[in-house]
């Protein structure tokens, strides 16, 4: 292990900068950069200036709690009517009929090869990627399970985008 180009490399850098995180000089630079980076004044909704650290933090939460719960004023339902209004798109009863099919054994390799590299088929987290490149060994399992769970919400949302 003591010739390992890695090693050899890394070690003088890390003779170099261990001292430095001890020094004086390493707690200068972390201290100005504590101070560039602190937000010493804060302008709230009413146009007041806030100066005082309670302030600021009691604004930024009032802020972003508002921020994340938006109330509209006027809000009525839309009907099916007028958002069909804004869709051109409309499925025929034979696309209906097919939507509504169990999946096929031949549909889900398709969709899974189709799907990016990194995208994930399901709730376990691995990349279509593994499902590809262990197809061999892990594909009918892969499909009966599939087919076991509601494939077609799953297929449907984690399809290719």
């Amino acid at each position: 292990m003591q010739n390992s180009p890695y090693i050899n490399i890394t070690k003088p850098i890390y003779e170099w900068i261990l001292p430095f995180f001890s020094s004086a000089i390493f707690h200068g630079v972390a201290e100005a950069r504590k101070s560039a980076n602190a937000i010493r004044r804060i302008t709230s909704d009413q146009g007041v200036d806030l100066f005082r650290t309670s302030d600021i933090q009691e604004e930024a939460i009032r802020y972003f709690s508002n921020l994340f719960q938006f109330s509209p004023v006027n809000h009525t339902r839309a009907s099916i009517s007028s958002l069909r209004s804004f869709i051109d798109f409309r499925c025929s009863n034979e696309m209906q009929a097919n939507l509504l099919q169990q999946v096929t054994t031949e549909e889900i390799p398709n969709c899974l090869f189709s799907m990016p590299l990194d995208k994930s088929p399901g709730s376990d987290g691995f990349p279509a990627d593994f499902y590809r490149l262990t197809w061999d060994i892990v594909g009918p399992d892969f499909v009966v399970q599939t087919k076991r769970k509601n494939a077609n919400q799953i297929l449907v949302i984690k399809g290719p985008i």
